[in-house]
């Protein structure tokens, strides 16, 4: 296969990307998830390559500040851009709570494709399964802006039955080929000279089977366009069908791929 057909696994769908209205649905749920949020092994995993005291990082889709904060408490200094404006208000919300000096943090309400970084650069630059990094030259600008390390994760395999029967009934875009995207992603790096370390993440829950939060997470994903509050609880209410025929279950599998990039080995500075 040649770069080109790499290319392609990257590409995403117009209508996956820059969903703004999907991540302003869902900042309160994600503050849920970011506050308290520890991330052990994905913050384990950074500390293998690199000392995050004293670092200026880069956090691409910093959401509601899952990551901002413990990078913080770690001491470095954090630029987080979201293109969600209640994203951005969840991250300052948290930092508050969590007595983050505001001096510690910039966050900027824009898309990766359209910020221009620091001339200076970052020693890290972070995408956590980052809508922003949709395609090859999303992943090259993010190699190009930082001066020691690139983070990325990605979904290498997900299976959630109920979004798929749902994606059925409302005749939304088929399922993405997750683990071919990962795949793309790792060749195409080795074929540019660069060699990341990858790990993996499987996490297997019965997932969340309240049908209101459900139709919060998935409305976004099944209808094109804006998402009015009929159509939300017309959702709410096949998930809640769905759910009782299912006998309550939600079982859901994910496979979380994460790679990291030294960029000093490719420039020969180690």
């Amino acid at each position: 296969m040649d770069k080109r057909e790499y290319y392609k696994l990257l590409e995403e769908p117009a209508g996956d990307r820059n969903r703004k209205q999907a991540w302003d649905i869902r900042a309160k749920e994600f503050f849920g998830y970011s506050k308290g949020s520890q991330d052990g092994a994905i913050m384990a995993f950074l500390k293998d390559h690199m000392e995050i005291a004293g670092k200026r990082i880069l956090d691409i889709g910093c959401g509601s500040g899952r990551f901002l904060i413990p990078f913080v408490k770690l001491g470095a200094q954090v630029t987080g851009i979201d293109i969600s404006s209640e994203m951005l208000k969840q991250a300052v919300r948290l930092a508050e709570e969590e007595g983050i000096d505001p001096a510690s943090y910039q966050l900027h309400k824009i898309g990766w494709d359209e910020f221009d970084p620091d001339p200076e650069g970052y020693d890290l630059v972070f995408a956590s399964m980052s809508p922003g990094i949709s395609d090859w030259k999303s992943i090259e600008k993010a190699l190009h802006t930082t001066r020691e390390g690139l983070y990325i994760s990605s979904f290498a395999h997900r299976r959630e039955p109920l979004f798929d029967h749902m994606r059925q009934l409302y005749k939304s875009a088929p399922p993405k080929d997750w683990q071919s995207r990962f795949r793309g992603m790792i060749n195409l790096l080795m074929l540019e000279g660069y060699f990341p370390d990858v790990k993996f993440l499987t996490r297997r829950t019965d997932s969340e089977t309240d049908p209101e939060k459900l139709a919060l997470k998935m409305a976004p994903r099944l209808v094109e366009g804006i998402v009015t509050q009929e159509k939300l609880q017309e959702i709410e209410g096949t998930i809640r069908e769905e759910l009782v025929r299912n006998g309550n279950a939600n079982p859901t599998e994910r496979i979380v791929g994460m790679l990291y990039v030294d960029t000093r080995l490719r420039r020969g500075i180690l």
